[in-house]
């Protein structure tokens, strides 16, 4: 059984400038290649015939998960048993797709501009929506996870009526830290388990998600692109249940209302012109096969109502124009009738190209699927479960959120029994502050992502934990220390991961872990940890978490030379001045000399570029720019001992 292959000189060079653009490790960016051509070529892929790249050793690439990967070839090649040589060797099928999704790898870095970000959001584009999980019967429950030490499954039970209050939602972070795709996963999740038939209304503020081609696909979703192409949003806001004089009367001053919420410069005397503009294009309209009129039926009554009384266009006026010239709603005379309906419908409106007027867009929907709304009868609920008919996803919500809106509060408060639910997505906690509405106490789940900013109050309003638990969370979500993390709410108890130091007894579980992972990855001996060292474990406040933690192992599977560790081998982590959370500001660091600084800098770069290359001397000084003899003295001057693969490469020499 072969224990490394080689890749081409081409796909090196690839892999190896890649590295430095993405900042992900080479043999990550291997199994992204290998993963691309598997998909991009199959069993067609052409035999790679070079072997004079990089190695690349069986445990750093495959790892743990040799059934998987075997399962992929599997399914990809239609064949189900395949030898060691086929498998993992330098004429075996992952060299030959790793060789060809490098050259894949290439063609889309220069496509998305050859930066390494774009590179990674194009690759996420490449894949499929992953952790969904179809389920039978009536109940909506989202597989989200895995908690990290007992990977037990994290399920949200979207429309469970015995553990939740209703099932609004709000996922919370600053931009770039994956909650839109978090959010995309969640509704492709809930269409498939329903099989299409819970649908939602989706405001897509900046136009990121109107272009996700794979998302629009899986979820069956009809986007709606305002002014872009001459397209128009066939909903009429003025289609009523009723045009009796009192159903009209109530929705002019409604509407007016609605204007009002979005610009403080409509005051009581435009809003009533608006009312009377809305009730009198109402009237003309009456008796005809389509009793409701359109935005260029206000704005004309509107125009002539200000030249009788010899008024100059305001901003009312504006508004109406704007909203008639502009054509984003159907009008008299389309081709096609409005939707008579769009609680049954799933569309996406982009109004990202809107200059203004994106959230009086946004009003004026929502109106209208509250009053279909009010016309429903109850959801029906079957064993626990009640069906969900539509979600209103409102993107970048923080713009919407400070606004008085009444039709939205409503559905907020009103929906559950008629199956109906918001989704929000913001940027952060503190956006569900309002005076006037107490968003958080409706609110069944929340997800908070990084955050700026963020006050504890709003963390323990949204979560419903406690002022402490608020504080810590506060100082976590604004610190950006849990990028990996997921804090959410599920009956308003907060579930979370404390803080390593408030875990003294999961430190030597996850030592241990760490350790066997990288005696796996570095092909050594899993050093034991002797009493004294988990006692200093033990005592260390972790103000890196888990993660420091993870590279302090990895720094002792390098340095120390036996099968044991002691708390000698521990003395780099100073326990008297090391940062702790609860002891408030830091106190400056102990004066070190100019020299001093620079060899702990020097030390720290050999010891991190070492683990970076897996031990490799040859790479890592190369790496560092220098000779491996002068590489070798600094180890040695350091005390950092070279790894067995570094001493049978110096004995190879």
């Amino acid at each position: 059984m072969a224990d490394r292959l080689y890749t081409s000189s081409e796909a090196d060079e690839v892999l190896s400038a890649l590295r430095f653009e993405t900042k992900l490790e080479k043999a990550t960016l291997a199994r992204i290649a290998f993963a691309l051509s598997l998909v991009k070529d199959g069993a067609g892929v052409a035999p790679s015939p070079s072997f004079s790249g990089g190695e690349m050793k069986r445990p750093t690439f495959i790892g743990e998960d040799e059934v998987f990967i075997r399962t992929l070839i599997a399914h990809a090649y239609r064949k189900r048993d395949f030898s060691e040589d086929e498998f993992f060797s330098n004429r075996s099928i992952v060299k030959n797709h790793i060789d060809s999704g490098a050259a894949l790898l290439v063609q889309l870095f220069n496509e998305t501009g050859r930066s390494g970000d774009a590179l990674i959001r194009r690759l996420v584009d490449e894949v499929e929506f992953a952790g969904r999980r179809e389920q039978l019967g009536s109940g909506l429950d989202i597989f989200i996870g895995r908690t990290l030490l007992q990977r037990n499954e994290l399920v949200m039970q979207l429309n469970n009526t015995a553990r939740h209050a209703n099932s609004h939602l709000a996922i919370m972070g600053k931009p770039g830290v994956g909650k839109t795709q978090f959010l995309l996963k969640i509704l492709t999740d809930i269409r498939i388990q329903s099989n299409y038939q819970t649908n939602f209304i989706y405001f897509d503020y900046k136009g990121d998600v109107v272009d996700n081609a794979r998302f629009l696909e899986l979820a069956r979703v009809q986007p709606f692109r305002l002014l872009q192409g001459g397209n128009t949003l066939p909903i009429n806001p003025f289609i009523l249940p009723a045009y009796d004089d009192q159903s009209i009367n109530v929705s002019a001053r409604e509407k007016a209302e609605s204007f009002a919420s979005i610009s403080s410069k409509l005051g009581v005397v435009q809003k009533g012109a608006l009312t009377e503009a809305i009730r009198i294009a109402y009237g003309k309209r009456a008796g005809s096969a389509a009793p409701y009129p359109d935005f260029p039926d206000v704005l004309e009554i509107a125009t002539a109502a200000y030249e009788d009384d010899g008024k100059k266009d305001d901003s009312l006026i504006e508004v109406l124009r704007d909203l008639s010239d502009f054509e984003l709603f159907w009008r008299h005379g389309s081709e096609t009738p409005p939707m008579d309906r769009v609680s049954n419908r799933t569309m996406l409106i982009d109004v990202h190209a809107m200059p203004v007027l994106k959230e009086l867009v946004g009003y004026l929907v929502i109106e209208r699927l509250y009053k279909e709304m009010a016309t429903l009868p109850d959801s029906p609920v079957a064993d626990g479960r009640r069906t969900i008919r539509t979600i209103l996803v409102i993107d970048e919500a923080h713009n919407y959120l400070g606004q008085k809106n009444i039709f939205l509060q409503r559905i907020i408060r009103e929906g559950r029994s008629k199956g109906v639910v918001v989704f929000f997505a913001s940027q952060s906690p503190n956006d569900y502050q309002q005076k006037f509405f107490n968003f958080q106490e409706l609110l069944e789940f929340a997800y908070i992502f990084q955050c700026d900013g963020v006050n504890a109050g709003s963390v323990q309003d949204i979560l419903g934990c406690s002022a402490r638990t608020a504080k810590d969370l506060q100082t976590e979500i604004r610190g950006g220390r849990f990028r990996e993390d997921l804090y959410f709410r599920l009956n308003v108890i907060p579930i979370f991961v404390p803080a390593l130091r408030d875990r003294q007894e999961d430190i030597r579980l996850l030592a241990e872990h760490f350790m066997a992972g990288f005696a796996r990855e570095y092909g050594r001996r899993v050093k034991q940890f002797e009493p004294s060292a988990i006692a200093v474990l033990q005592q260390y406040p972790w103000p890196g978490n888990v993660r420091e933690l993870r590279n302090v192992i990895e720094r002792l599977m390098i340095m120390v030379v036996g099968d044991s560790i002691s708390a000698g081998d521990l003395t780099f982590l100073d326990l008297a001045s090391a940062p702790r959370v609860e002891a408030g500001p830091a106190m400056p660091a102990e004066r070190v000399t100019l020299y001093e600084a620079r060899d702990q800098f020097e030390r720290d770069l050999i010891l991190r570029t070492l683990a970076a290359q897996q031990g490799n001397m040859s790479r890592t000084a190369e790496v560092l720019g220098v000779e491996r003899s002068n590489l070798y003295r600094k180890m040695k001057a350091f005390g950092i001992a070279p790894s067995r693969r570094a001493e049978e490469e110096s004995e190879a020499v």
